[in-house]
């Protein structure tokens, strides 16, 4: 549709306002808790647990770049290629959606430029599949079918289809063996923090 005009016609059936309820005794019994107390001790518990779970990705990423940082081994070079190609498709889609380009922008750049700027990436991510792939391989670290089937019957209850389709529809683009992936480097990255000596 770019660079063509279109006319929309809008109705306003009705206009609503949020009425916010009251802090108080009876928001906090609407929320399942006996006093404001409890709603305080719960948004603090919450705010902790969630820069808990921060430092500890954060804890696991740091480990794993270490490792792929002091790795010495080559990588093959058509795995990095597909690797880089496949960034410079999301970088296509990104330029094909903006509609305003500048010119000294990253999207004016020649694409030679930007593949070779992509490449320490790219070696970086095949090197850690590499190396998350031989740890599993070392410390007999699976991912099962009942753990896809969990991902499956999630993936169903937030579209709304049918865990078949869903199935279908993974299967055709990928999708499971992605999840496989990602399943198994959560594994391999629990393996690493749990043994690492982690100097604070």
């Amino acid at each position: 549709m770019r660079g063509r005009s279109v006319t929309f016609g809008v109705e306003v059936r009705e206009v609503g306002k949020k009425i916010l309820p009251e802090i108080g005794e009876e928001f906090a019994k609407s929320l399942g808790l006996d006093s404001m107390e409890s709603v305080r001790s719960k948004i603090k518990e919450g705010i902790a647990q969630s820069y808990e779970q921060e430092a500890i990705r954060k804890m696991k990423q740091e480990i794993l770049y270490s490792i792929v940082k002091e790795s010495r081994f080559e990588v093959p070079d058509g795995l990095v290629n597909m690797g880089i190609e496949s960034m410079m498709k999301s970088y296509r889609q990104d330029e094909d959606e903006s509609e305003e380009k500048a010119e000294d922008s990253e999207a004016g750049r020649k694409l030679d430029e930007i593949r070779a700027n992509l490449r320490p990436l790219a070696v970086n991510i095949v090197k850690e599949q590499f190396i998350i792939d031989d740890i599993a391989k070392r410390e007999k670290i699976t991912v099962g079918d009942d753990e896809i089937e969990e991902v499956l019957k999630s993936v169903a209850e937030r579209s709304g289809i049918s865990i078949d389709e869903t199935r279908r529809r993974a299967a055709e683009s990928d999708e499971i063996g992605r999840w496989r992936r990602d399943i198994l480097k959560g594994k391999v990255l629990d393996f690493l923090l749990e043994h690492a000596d982690v100097k604070k």
